[in-house]
This record gives structure tokens, C-alpha cells and sequence, in this order.
């Protein structure tokens, strides 16, 4: 005979096959639009959206040439994400490259940036045309899944209490909560805040708590809480940089993200510059250029060289330091992305 747990058992094991088996049926729907962007709109930047998708876009100038950026996020599973630029004629902007944009798949909650470039401001208005196709999947098979694990999570948690009273709770309480955030299913892009964090990020590449904080009026905390959810989910990512915490994009590798935090810095800025434009030199020769003490330069160039951004090889009893060609590659690859 089965007992009262096993047939629990046996009843949650079956709610889990039969959720994995209706998961498994997908609806594919076909949807598109357009819109219409003039250059004024496009500068403060506008938002589209149709409930399956969030398009977001915005003009950025770049050494007198300008940039129009595009993000999308995907509110649902879509598939074979197209998007493509055309002027009033509907026939290709002059000087718009990478045009049209395809992406195969854009999971749900995920982001996906790209942007053509250059675009003059005389191609403007633009009209901007949407297709996609929606990867829907039966309600059932998720609503069942999570349901299967609130329930042997209510059970687990009843049997803890029985047996080994408030302890088992409070030890069951961090692996259940994760299933509030599953079956809440708060999107995290809708709170004003980590929007506006969000697109801070995008626009400025990296950014700290700090400046977060400065940039829009919040407390430390609030801000720290409001990227740590912003990371978690993927929309955005950390590296540690000489004791800091830098969030940059997730188109933006962490060695690139060092790099543009590091320049932040004055002083190693023009240490840098010097090097790309003097050739390679030596720490006293930086120092008596840029008006620097030598401790001043020998301390910023252990920094830059302990990131990657110099290399340095010994001349005697000289430090020669110049400017790494892999960090060279890495700034091309950011204008290039």
C-alpha cells in the first residue's frame, strides 16, 4: 500500500510530466507595425510598443556624425525579429548601414541593442518597420509547473514544522522565495527607476552606484537595490575595478567596461594620451611632459597596467611603459559594436 506521502509524491511527480509535456506544443503567431520617426522625436527619444515587444529609439551624436539606436525588449518569446529603416519613398536612407537588422530569437525579459551607422539628419523622417513572430506556449504547462512546486514547497515547508518546528521554516524560507519573483512575474523594466537606470547604462556604457545615486536623487541603497535587479535579470552586468563596482552593459565586456572607468580619471587619461601620441616612453619622461610628480605617474601606470590598458617592459633600470594594442582593439571594437 502507498501512504498519504507517497501518493503526494506520485501526484506532484504526474503534475510535472503532464507541464512538461503541454509545455512542449508551441503557437507560433506572425505580428508587425511601423512608425513614423522625425529627427526632433528620435533626439529625446521615443518608445513603441504593442504589448509583445517594448522598441525603444534614440539619436546619438559621435564626432559630428549621428547614431540612431535601437532596443527591444521582449515581453514574450519572439522569433525572427526584423527591423528595417526606410525613408519617406520607403526606399533605403542614404548612408545607413547594417540595414535591416535580424535577430533569429529574443528570449522573454531580454534586451537586444544594436544601431546603424552614420545617418544623416536630412534622411530623417524615417519610417520604421517591426515583423516578428511570437513563440506562444500554452498557459497549462507553465501554470501547472508552478503550481506543482508551490505545492511541494507548502509541503516541504508542513513537514519541516511538524518534525523540527520554526527552524526548518526559517531555513526552507530562502530556497521558497525565488517562487514569489516566478509567480509574480514582475517585469522589471516597468518600475520608473530601473527604466530610467537602464537607459543610463545604455547611453553612458557604465556607470557606479555613485553615480547612479548623484544622476537621479535616490539613497545609496535604493540604488544599489535597483541595479542589483537589473543585474540579476540580465538586463546589465558588474565588474570590479580598482575596489569599485562598475555596471556596464552586457554588449560591453567587462575588460572594455575597466578600460572606460579607468579613463574616467583624469590624470591616467592624460597619461594614456600622451602614450598614444608620444610612442613609448618612461615613467620620468611621462612625469616631466605632463608637469606630474613621478609618484603621481608611477601609481597611476601600476593601475592602467595591472588592467590591461599599458604594458611595460624594463629598459635597465627604466620602466618603459606603452599603450596595450589589445586595449586598442578593444576601444575600435566599442565604436564598431
Amino acid at each position: 500500500m502507498v501512504g498519504m506521502r507517497g501518493r503526494r509524491v506520485l501526484f506532484l511527480a504526474a503534475l510535472l510530466v503532464f507541464a512538461c509535456l503541454i509545455s512542449a506544443i508551441p503557437v507560433v503567431v506572425a505580428e508587425s507595425g511601423q512608425i513614423v520617426v522625425s529627427f526632433e522625436a528620435a533626439l529625446h527619444g521615443i518608445e513603441w510598443s504593442d504589448g509583445n515587444l517594448n522598441l525603444g529609439l534614440w539619436v546619438e551624436e559621435v564626432n559630428g556624425a549621428y547614431r540612431l539606436w535601437f532596443r527591444v525588449l521582449a515581453y514574450k518569446d519572439l522569433e525572427a525579429v526584423t527591423l528595417q529603416l526606410l525613408d519617406r519613398t520607403e526606399s533605403l536612407p542614404e548612408g545607413v548601414a547594417r540595414n535591416p537588422y535580424h535577430a533569429k530569437r529574443i528570449g522573454q525579459g531580454s534586451v537586444d541593442v544594436k544601431f546603424w551607422y552614420p545617418i544623416s539628419q536630412d534622411a530623417f523622417p524615417v519610417i520604421v518597420f517591426i515583423t516578428y513572430r511570437v513563440a506562444w506556449t500554452s498557459y497549462i504547462g507553465p501554470f501547472t509547473f508552478y503550481v506543482s512546486m508551490a505545492l511541494a514547497a507548502v509541503s516541504t515547508l508542513h513537514e519541516g514544522i511538524k518534525r523540527y518546528g520554526g527552524r526548518a521554516a526559517k531555513g526552507l524560507v530562502p530556497l521558497i522565495a525565488p517562487l514569489y519573483f516566478m509567480l509574480v512575474g514582475e517585469e522589471v523594466l516597468e518600475h520608473p527607476v530601473r527604466k530610467d537606470i537602464y537607459w543610463m547604462i545604455e547611453r553612458m556604457r557604465i556607470c557606479t552606484a555613485a553615480d547612479v545615486k548623484d544622476t537621479l536623487g535616490i539613497s545609496a541603497t535604493v540604488a544599489s537595490w535597483h541595479l542589483w535587479m537589473l543585474e540579476s535579470r540580465g538586463f546589465i552586468e558588474s565588474t570590479r575595478v580598482a575596489g569599485r563596482i562598475v555596471y556596464h552593459s552586457p554588449k560591453i565586456s567587462g575588460n572594455a567596461a575597466a578600460s572606460l572607468f579607468l579613463l574616467r580619471n583624469p590624470t591616467r587619461k592624460k597619461i594614456v594620451e600622451f602614450l598614444m601620441d608620444e610612442g613609448p616612453s618612461h615613467i620620468r619622461g611621462i612625469a616631466r611632459a605632463l608637469s606630474l610628480s613621478t609618484e603621481t605617474v608611477k601609481r597611476n601606470v601600476d593601475i592602467l597596467v595591472r588592467y590591461g590598458v599599458l604594458v611595460e617592459k624594463r629598459s635597465r633600470d627604466a620602466r618603459i611603459v606603452s599603450v596595450n594594442e589589445e586595449f586598442l582593439e578593444r576601444l575600435r571594437s566599442m565604436e564598431e559594436a
